[in-house]
């Protein structure tokens, strides 16, 4: 597996966290009505919008020019900001759920 299918993995599972966040945030809401769930709401659309379009970046058919370019930088700038977005999504989920 190479850096570009490792981030764009990482990102999938970004994409489901968020889809599952948005729910709960959705039904939080429905029950509260409260104004920091609006926010939390605002946040996974904008959150899930950045993963979709990097997601779609990250496909050598839609954009070859981005995903030569990746092959040549260093591994670290492009999988550890994911991975730190999906543990603090990780740690969001769990405290939404609780």
């Amino acid at each position: 597996m190479d850096i570009i299918d490792l981030s764009y993995t990482i990102t999938v599972g970004n994409i489901a966290l968020l889809l599952i966040l948005l729910d709960t945030y959705l039904r939080i809401y429905k029950d509260i009505r409260s104004n920091i769930t609006l926010g939390f709401i605002v946040f996974s659309i904008v959150l899930l919008l950045r993963n979709l379009s990097y997601a779609l970046l990250l496909q050598p058919e839609l954009n070859p020019a981005f995903v030569t370019h990746l092959q040549f930088v260093n591994a670290t700038f492009i999988i550890i900001p994911n991975l730190l977005e999906f543990i603090a999504l990780c740690v969001l989920l769990y405290l939404a759920r609780e």
